[in-house]
């Protein structure tokens, strides 16, 4: 029997903390063909799970048992049985361009293409008798923006890379469609010492709690990789200069022409959400309270600025804000040939611990 059934007592209807949410339901009906494919899902999925709560209660109820942490709709994380690599596993609606356009850009010749930093696609698992839906297999990432920019060379690194993709993108004509904050991810092999839960990005996987370790510095590990995720929203089309299209809002709804009825070509739309999402990274105070100056963060708010807040139509060239980007780079001394004392400290916490916001689960 390769599919299996979910155990009434662990469903989530009566609101219990730490059971299976509705959206969790299936992955607990695959796990035995999941793990045929060569993936083991975490206990919390396996058919058989009886919550370790129940079996050994603890004072707090089930906030420090890793197994009562959540997954989020359509995404879950895996153990890669041969190898023991993490991944991570999304169901797809197969209506969408997302596994036509994340196998296009992993696939041969484009992964060589330095400007392509889209979240590379390990394996295509297909549901039998299922018709609409497959399964994506990629790598674990995190989310960019929990750990702090502290250096104005660590945005613009991260600048670099996300206006490369664009630029990559757009040359293959396909338009993303939610080039936001929360569709960028870093590996964090380099920048975090403790092993880490993939739901849980300030725990570590055993789901204890206050374990969390990182370098402290982007910069002490550069180059950082960063990866740009979900095509769910995203469009291929024929040509760029006519490209229109209509409906869907993503992170970013204050796109004067975002319209569910009229259509607007998306291509300028990508440009300014990234612009805007850099330039939300200029909001320090939003970000770091502690932080009170603004000279070490207005020559990245200078390069930014061209970016969004309106100005889509006129920054609508990619290749235009990469050139800007590129020479702001060289002439303000961000180059990671330069010592690190050259470099502008783009945030000053008055601490050195980590200074974070409410960590978000990385969505792909």
């Amino acid at each position: 029997m390769i599919f299996a059934s979910v155990k009434e007592e662990n469903k989530d209807g009566e609101k219990k903390h730490g059971l299976l949410m509705s959206y969790e339901e299936e992955w607990v009906r695959l796990y035995y063909f999941l793990e045929q494919r060569g993936y083991r899902l975490r206990r919390r999925y396996h058919p058989e799970w009886v919550p370790s709560w129940i079996l050994k209660p603890v004072q707090s109820g089930s906030i420090f048992n890793e197994d009562a942490i959540q997954s989020v709709p359509k995404v879950v994380d895996a153990e890669r049985i041969e190898t023991g690599a993490k991944v991570m596993l999304k169901m797809v609606n197969l209506s969408s361009e997302e596994l036509l356009i994340s196998s296009y850009v992993s696939s041969p010749p484009r992964p060589d293409d330095p400007r392509n930093h889209c979240v590379r696609l390990l394996d295509v698992i297909l549901i039998p008798a299922c018709e609409t839906h497959a399964i994506m297999v990629m790598p674990l990432l995190y989310e960019h923006s929990v750990l702090p920019f502290r250096r104005a060379g660590e945005l613009i690194e991260l600048a670099n890379q996300l206006t490369e993709c664009l630029e990559f993108l757009h040359e293959h004509k396909i338009a993303h469609r939610d080039y936001c904050r929360r569709n960028v991810l870093v590996d964090p092999k380099k920048l975090i010492i403790s092993p880490i839960h993939p739901f849980d990005p300030l725990t570590p996987p055993d789901g204890t709690l206050f374990d969390f370790k990182w370098v402290g510095s982007r910069w002490a590990v550069r180059p950082n990789q960063y990866s740009v995720i979900d095509f769910g929203y995203s469009k291929t089309f024929e040509q760029r200069e006519d490209a229109l299209t209509a409906g869907i809002v993503g992170q970013d709804d204050s796109v004067p022409e975002m319209s569910l009825t009229v259509p607007y070509n998306p291509f300028p739309v990508d440009v300014y959400h990234l612009g805007n999402m850099l330039l939300s990274f200029c909001d320090v105070s939003a970000v770091y309270p502690s932080c009170n100056s603004r000279d070490t963060y207005d020559p990245c708010l200078g390069i930014f600025s061209k970016w969004g807040y309106g100005e889509a139509e006129i920054s609508g060239s990619e290749n235009d804000t990469g050139r800007s980007n590129a020479s702001a780079h060289s002439s303000r001394g961000y180059g990671s040939n330069l010592p690190s004392q050259s470099q502008d400290l783009l945030l000053r916490p008055s601490t050195t611990n980590l200074d974070i916001r409410s960590p978000v689960p990385p969505h792909f």
